[in-house]
């Protein structure tokens, strides 16, 4: 079953493993969904594609996801209080494999297994095997 987390925008840095480059994108419309087996956060960047100017790095960072251009390393949100469902749902289900959706306006969503890693102020979805 989906279980909305937060419906409105959150920003999430995307580190890239050729030059340890980051971009900072806006996604929206969290959701999670789980099973013994595994675990699926799920956020839809179709907020950093609605952007007036198609030049802005948002824009042109956004489309670089889709493009997967570069390897991705991971995916960092800082903590906060709405994601208290995915930290139980982990422990809940402590041997589900972690996946992590992108979703877009117009472009194929994609899956990313990652392994979790936390700190006072970050969740932070290390990428085990890029997108499919």
């Amino acid at each position: 079953m989906k279980q909305s987390l937060r419906k409105g925008n959150e920003n999430v840095h995307i580190t890239y493993g050729n030059n340890d480059y980051t971009n900072n994108l806006i996604a929206c419309n969290f959701t999670l969904e789980a099973d013994e087996s595994r675990i699926v956060l799920s956020m839809d960047f179709s907020a950093s594609e609605r952007t007036r100017s198609k030049a802005s790095n948002t824009y042109l960072d956004v489309q670089e996801l889709i493009a997967e251009k570069a390897q991705i390393k991971f995916f960092q949100i800082s903590t906060e209080k709405w994601l208290g469902p995915l930290l139980a749902t982990l422990d809940k289900f402590p041997n589900a494999s972690l996946d992590l959706e992108t979703r877009f306006m117009k472009s194929p969503s994609r899956t990313y297994r990652c392994e979790l890693r936390t700190d006072a102020s970050n969740l932070t979805f290390e990428v085990l095997k890029e997108g499919r």
